[in-house]
């Protein structure tokens, strides 16, 4: 008896699950409707959203809006003795401060004006313009002057003289020594032609 009632329980489960079937297939949205949000029409949405997304009726503020491109790319006049700096876009980052972990938002970097710390070189000569003809200011006297000869009629004393005074501008922080040295031979050039 136990067997038969076994398998009559079997078939009843079957039969349940094969009628929930039959449901499923004629109405689909009947089985899952109580997962399923309806939204009405005269109910706003929620305002509690996921702060990683976007609301649809906030604008978006992407780089290129115009107003960060103006504030990036604006013109600044800069006093003398200063260069203009250009603006950019710095973007978001994280740092650590000791056991904590500082967040760092992105910003815009406006232009601005800094101390101008480059030297100016003038003309920089080019490299070998001198020592083709055997210029080096730690060779003797005679050698380099009768380098700076060979080297005028090739390029003419005003030229020269150029070459040199930028050599003498590169040399000035570096070798002091190279740098005396080549001002005499400006010296020579400028006295003898």
């Amino acid at each position: 008896m136990s067997s038969i009632r076994y398998r009559s329980s079997v078939y009843n489960n079957s039969q349940d699950l094969s009628d929930n079937a039959l449901v499923s297939k004629l109405s689909p949205s009947r089985t899952f409707s109580k997962y399923k949000k309806i939204a009405s029409p005269n109910r706003k949405s929620s305002s509690r959203s996921s702060p990683l997304r976007k609301s649809p009726l906030r604008k978006s503020s992407s780089r290129s809006s115009p107003n960060r491109l103006s504030l990036i790319n604006q013109n600044i006049k800069c006093k003398p003795g200063q260069v203009a700096r250009k603006g950019s876009f710095r973007r978001g980052y994280e740092r650590q401060v000791g056991d904590s972990i500082q967040v760092v938002r992105a910003a815009i970097v406006k232009p601005s004006c800094a101390k101008n710390t480059s030297q100016n070189l003038g003309i920089i000569p080019k490299a070998g313009t001198l020592t083709r003809f055997g210029y080096h200011s730690y060779e003797s006297d005679d050698v380099r002057l009768s380098a700076l000869d060979q080297a005028v009629k090739a390029y003419g004393a005003d030229e020269v003289a150029l070459k040199l005074e930028g050599a003498i501008r590169m040399q000035s922080k570096n070798r002091p020594e190279y740098a005396n040295t080549m001002s005499r031979d400006l010296d020579y050039i400028n006295k003898t032609y």
